[in-house]
């Protein structure tokens, strides 16, 4: 009974509520633009024979629907959020490092904003990660124990 109070009690740290909501957020915009660009422009570009393209696409949608799940978990309070947010941050960390088209861009930004935008979204992964990893907070209320894929998970 002591241990449904506990976990009816807990609450998400502010400061995992601020990340989640940030990182809930570029993830919707990123899958609007995503159909509103293959919605415009078709699917012209993934017919030609890149292999970059093709991976880039295939870690797009995996880290998508990953960061979807992730972020539901996380406000469930599930012992595998945590799991399911470092792989989530790692799979577009890799997006970003791997993507023809943000490479491009960051290659001959047209204006400063735009640099700045596209240079936001790996350091936003990147330091969003960190925080996940070595959080005292974290570390408290979800010990490295009880961290891995239960029922809810895989």
């Amino acid at each position: 009974m002591e241990e449904e109070q506990k976990i009816n009690d807990f609450k998400v740290p502010f400061g995992l509520n601020i990340l989640l909501f940030v990182f809930f957020t570029i993830w919707c915009f990123m899958a609007y633009g995503c159909i509103y660009h293959y919605l415009t422009f078709g699917f012209d570009e993934l017919t030609d024979e890149y292999i970059t393209i093709w991976a880039s696409a295939i870690i797009n949608i995996i880290a998508g629907i990953y960061s979807a799940y992730a972020v539901i978990q996380t406000l469930r309070k599930d012992k595998d959020c945590i799991v399911s947010l470092k792989f989530a941050l790692f799979a577009l960390i890799l997006y970003s490092a791997l993507s023809p088209d943000i490479l491009e861009r960051l290659a001959e930004p047209t204006s400063l904003p735009q640099f700045l935008f596209l240079l936001f979204r790996p350091v936003f992964y990147l330091s969003f990660l960190l925080y996940v990893c070595f959080s005292k907070t974290i570390k408290e209320i979800f010990p490295k124990c009880e961290r891995k894929f239960g029922p809810s998970g895989w």
